[in-house]
């Protein structure tokens, strides 16, 4: 359910910093405006956030830990390694995943996404895109979100 004005009102006044002892009135209206923008035009279904949020709520999440990543030239993604199969009594698995690519809008996200994951317990979140270029319909996994666990 998306918000009414008055919630986007009472959200911007509820995230913005209180008013500093040398900030005017006008200015910190202007201030709360802004963050009530902000967060109007990102419920905008066409908005990054909003996308990005579709794709999380649409991905399957499983615990592996990430083993280490390099950057693939030919399709400028991050092929990121994981040790799945973390259950006691099972062989653990090395399995590859791809990042959305890094050329493009999604880059600095998979950058800090990745940062810091190495050797990390966390849970990968992976959705399942149709492959380009392929002559048969063949779906590929794709990264859309890392959570540090540990």
């Amino acid at each position: 359910m998306p918000l009414n004005k008055e919630q986007i009102a009472l959200t911007a006044f509820q995230t913005v910093d209180p008013q500093f002892e040398d900030e005017t009135d006008a200015e910190y209206r202007q201030r709360v405006l802004l963050q009530a923008m902000l967060i109007a035009t990102s419920l905008n279904p066409g908005n990054f956030l909003m996308q990005m949020l579709d794709a999380l709520e649409s991905s399957t999440p499983f615990p592996a830990i990430v083993l280490g990543w390099e950057l693939e030239e030919t399709s400028q993604r991050y092929v990121v390694s994981i040790k799945t199969n973390l259950r006691k009594g099972e062989d653990a698995k090395i399995e590859t995943i791809r990042t959305e690519r890094v050329d493009g809008k999604h880059g600095p996200l998979v950058k800090a996404m990745l940062h810091g994951t190495k050797n990390k317990r966390v849970l990968v979140y992976k959705s399942m895109e149709p492959m380009a270029g392929s002559s048969t319909p063949k779906n590929v996994r794709v990264l859309t979100w890392l959570q540090v666990l540990d």
